[in-house]
């Protein structure tokens, strides 16, 4: 594959042809593969080591849980930058410690 050609006039680099877009999982393939996640790299987060339960919509035979209490796939490259979902590319992380990695520490506890 051909290297992308970039040019500077004085304004911020510009490709000649885009970035691919990554494709993300979606529905069914989403779930099953938080499953997974949760399965291979689960139940504690990699970061704090708290119990971050795996959030499912069907409750039915087990015990429901908070969305805010559960566990999110973190993403080592973000999907947005072509990281893909495999499970050498993600962790199994806690809400809070997410949404710390995502938006930054205004967002974790206590904010």
């Amino acid at each position: 594959m051909h290297e992308p050609l970039e040019v500077n006039v004085g304004l911020p680099m510009i490709r000649s042809f885009p970035k691919p877009k990554t494709l993300r999982l979606k529905g069914k393939k989403r779930t099953e593969f938080r499953k997974r996640v949760f399965k291979e790299k689960g139940p504690f987060c990699y970061k704090c080591k708290q119990y971050a339960p795996l959030y499912v919509e069907d409750y039915s035979g087990g015990m429901a849980y908070i969305k805010g209490e559960c566990g999110e796939v973190r993403h080592r490259k973000s999907v947005g930058s072509g990281g893909p979902d495999i499970l050498d590319n993600v962790d199994w992380s806690c809400f809070q410690c997410h949404e710390i990695d995502e938006h930054g520490p205004q967002f974790g506890k206590g904010k």
